[in-house]
């Protein structure tokens, strides 16, 4: 799902692979991914014992940032895009589609997993487009298929969806969830509330023959624009040929 600062990008129809010219880029078997909204802050990475988790912080003006909440997940690999319906986080991590309940900030929990069945090879950038209060189209580089969100998360229904014309021109573009992974983009505001904004920052450290790439949420007093809680999400090392 990465693809590092300032080279070309493709991305690839299994994301398992990023091409970079100018720069080979060794992705971690747990390379973080981040995913916000409201005063949510969703994060995959891995601890540092290697067990792959999703932290949740909440953007409280009262509180310092910090993790509030874990939960374990099945898989290293980092979600491709992320979507959230009411209390629910959705994420996709290739041929799965996970629902996160992170209502409860301090006790998140996997609440359905469903499979994406492979019905072809569609390069691009996977999106989750909401199209109706609580329908869903999913595009993924396996196919298109449409959830309908009724009830609990373990009872709602997938449907596959035939891919038109439109789907290959659709994921061509990248989707708004990618700002915050884009490294391009160094700043991303995530919450402002009457006190307090709330970033996404990168900062890079180089040396020789690489490049360490740290993305930092930020909480940023508005009144005198200096920063008064920083969290580290997580980092991601660029080698350079």
């Amino acid at each position: 799902m990465r693809f590092t600062r300032n080279t070309r990008r493709i991305a690839c129809a299994i994301g398992l692979l990023v091409c970079a010219w100018g720069a080979s880029v060794c992705r971690a078997d747990c390379e973080h991914s981040v995913y916000a909204y409201e005063d949510r802050v969703v994060v995959f990475a891995c601890d540092k014992a290697g067990a792959p988790e999703l932290r949740v912080i909440v953007l409280d003006d009262a509180t310092q940032l910090k993790i509030a909440g874990r939960v374990a997940v099945p898989s290293t690999r980092g979600f491709d895009t992320a979507a959230h319906y009411n209390n629910f986080v959705m994420l996709v991590r290739y041929d799965k589609f996970e629902v996160y309940d992170v209502a409860d900030g301090a006790h998140p929990a996997l609440a359905a997993t469903f499979v994406l069945n492979k019905r072809g090879s569609f390069a691009g950038f996977d999106r989750i487009e909401q199209t109706a209060t609580n329908k869903f189209l999913v595009l993924t580089s396996l196919g298109l298929v449409e959830v309908t969100a009724d009830g609990e998360p373990a009872k709602w229904s997938m449907a596959e969806v035939p891919p038109g014309e439109d789907l290959q021109k659709k994921m061509s573009g990248k989707p708004p969830d990618w700002k915050f992974v884009d490294q391009d983009q160094r700043s991303v505001v995530v919450r402002e509330t009457a006190k307090f904004r709330y970033e996404l920052n990168w900062r890079e450290k180089t040396s020789t023959g690489e490049i360490l790439h740290r993305q930092y949420l930020r909480k940023i007093d508005v009144a005198t624009q200096r920063g008064v809680s920083e969290l580290l999400l997580g980092e991601q090392l660029e080698t350079i040929d």
